[in-house]
């Protein structure tokens, strides 16, 4: 049994997305006390979440307030901030999470161990030379590796799993429903199938979440307009438009419905009553928005909508046999229709026709977790990146993984082409590390060759910027020597003469990931040569063998 305090500052989603990681240390040990540190706007979706036994709320507008006015003294704000910190800094914690990994939440995280050697973190903490130390190495990967490697190896929710050193466990029970609302929804719903039924189909309700936080993740309002045209027009499919209780998603919706002579259903909600809602739904459309994590942890369909920036292989919807429709820029009505019509349909229903550029993921797990399955529409030279990486990764923290099938479908001779490429970037980082070792054997000798030294280590850590496979151990390597805090000279030395040897052995578990994957092209080309039944292309069908 456990004190632990989750301090999350970020927004809705986040908060909602957290209860992921709440829910697995319940499950781990339902005698665990988990509390929450979140800023006061965002306490409504708190109030959905099981287990959390007590919420600590900083009212972050009251502080900024009297800290901006000029009539206030500044003291005013500090007293205010230091009445909610004191209550937490008075209360033993066995464990801190610091699920934000922002300055604010880091320095929070530090104030609260401090003069507590008894208590653990999770994420990262300030030393007094204000230098982050993460708690783990999967605590460098979510905030060095994940926020600039360019094949996203690991999922934030697997990530946040692994940091806490807890295993992923089911979330289905940990949203409240109130029991009232989950009978009206239930009962609406059933006279909306009986309504819309014809010749006895059954009638799919389908959800449509119509805004998010952020415009350039919004589906376009002609876009859902033609959507909802082609909803309606299908025998079994009838929509149902989401918005939230304020008055720009009701004038919105408004203008949408009045498209449609006012006969559209909108069901307008807060946290306590969505997930009834959600729950009753046979499938929900939506982009990247906090409607789209509560769907998560309720374990409803869900195809997601990823437009604009939106991060979705760090961050997309992550139940099993979810779909999710990328696009970097705009998308058709048609292209999100096909993929509903194949989602009810799978087996039975062609892959969707997409505009060049977009793409179709399934929802799938391995031993890493969250996998997005390309479909359609992808780059295999992304795809071949993340597998090759989470490959890598696994490898690295001694986790035992299985590569794809789907893998050896890609065109072979340009596999093995990328592989050379790789193999000599991770040549070219280990020559630059040996001539860092050196130097720095030198630097032991003579306090003078400093700049040799450093210009050595700057040619290293140049490699954590490029695109590699080895850039992932470049970035954990540039992490713990920025997190090497000693103020003596021969300590740093010593380190840094550490990391350089762990940062080797690293890069030749990179090179043997490389040339077994290369090993088994090869081997592969001689079965297909024998057989006389060459296969150097893929297609959809390939695509769907792969676990």
């Amino acid at each position: 049994m456990s004190e632990i305090l989750i301090i999350n500052l970020r927004r809705f989603g986040d908060i909602i997305s957290s209860a992921h990681l709440i829910n697995s240390l319940a499950a781990a040990d339902p005698g665990n006390h988990i509390s929450l540190l979140i800023n006061q706007e965002f306490e409504k979706a708190t109030e959905i979440i099981r287990p959390i036994e007590v919420v600590y709320a900083i009212n972050r507008k009251h502080i900024l307030t009297l800290f901006n006015n000029e009539i206030f003294s500044d003291a005013l704000a500090l007293e205010e901030f230091w009445e909610t910190l004191s209550v937490l800094k008075n209360k033993k914690w066995d464990k801190i999470i610091n699920y934000s990994n922002d300055p604010v939440s880091t320095y929070l995280t530090s104030y609260l161990l401090h003069g507590r050697e008894e208590s653990t973190y999770v994420g990262l903490k300030y030393a007094k030379n204000n230098i982050a130390i993460p708690s783990s190495d999967w605590a460098i990967i979510f905030n060095d590796v994940l926020t600039s490697y360019p094949y996203t190896p690991i999922h934030f929710l697997d990530c946040y799993h692994k940091m806490a050193d807890v295993a992923y466990a089911s979330p289905a029970e940990i949203l409240l429903n109130e029991k009232e609302h989950e009978s009206t929804v239930r009962n609406n719903f059933k006279q909306i199938r009986q309504k819309h039924a014809e010749s006895g189909q059954e009638i799919k309700i389908i959800g449509l979440q119509l805004k998010t936080s952020e415009s350039d993740k919004d589906i376009p309002f002609e876009v859902i307009s033609d959507l909802i045209d082609k909803i309606l027009d299908h025998p079994q499919y009838y929509p149902v438009l989401l918005i939230a209780p304020n008055e720009d998603e009701r004038t919105y919706a408004a203008a949408i419905n009045k498209n449609f002579m006012n006969s559209l259903v909108t069901i307008e909600a807060d946290f306590l009553a969505v997930t009834s809602v959600i729950k009753n739904l046979d499938l929900l459309l939506t982009p990247d928005t906090v409607i789209k994590h509560i769907a998560d942890l309720l374990e409803v369909p869900t195809i997601e909508i990823a437009l604009g920036a939106a991060p979705f292989l760090k961050q997309g919807t992550c139940n099993p046999g979810n779909l999710l429709l990328r696009s970097p820029n705009s998308i058709t009505a048609e292209e999100i229709i096909q993929t509903v019509n194949y989602f009810f349909n799978k087996g039975q229903q062609a892959l969707p026709s997409l505009v060049s550029g977009h793409a179709l993921y399934l929802v799938t797990r391995d031993q890493l977790g969250v996998v997005f399955k390309p479909l359609v529409g992808h780059s295999w030279e992304t795809d071949l990146g993340v597998i090759i990486s989470r490959k890598v990764l696994a490898t690295l923290m001694k986790i035992p993984y299985d590569l794809p099938e789907r893998l050896y479908n890609y065109p072979l001779t340009q596999i093995g082409f990328w592989l050379e490429e790789e193999k000599l970037a991770v040549t070219e980082i280990t020559k630059a590390l040996l001539g860092s070792l050196r130097s720095l054997l030198r630097l032991q000798d003579n306090p003078k060759m400093g700049y040799e030294f450093t210009e050595g280590l700057e040619k290293l850590l140049a490699f954590a910027e490029q695109d590699y496979i080895c850039s992932m151990s470049a970035l954990m390597f540039k992490s713990k020597v920025e997190a090497v805090s000693s103020s003596g000279l021969e300590e740093n030395i010593r380190q840094i003469e550490g990391l350089l040897y762990n940062l080797r052995d690293d890069l030749q578990t990179t090179l043997t990931c490389l040339r077994g994957v290369d090993d088994r092209i090869e081997t592969i080309k001689k079965e297909r040569f024998t057989s006389r039944t060459p296969k150097n292309t893929v297609t959809d069908s390939d695509i769907n063998l792969g676990p």
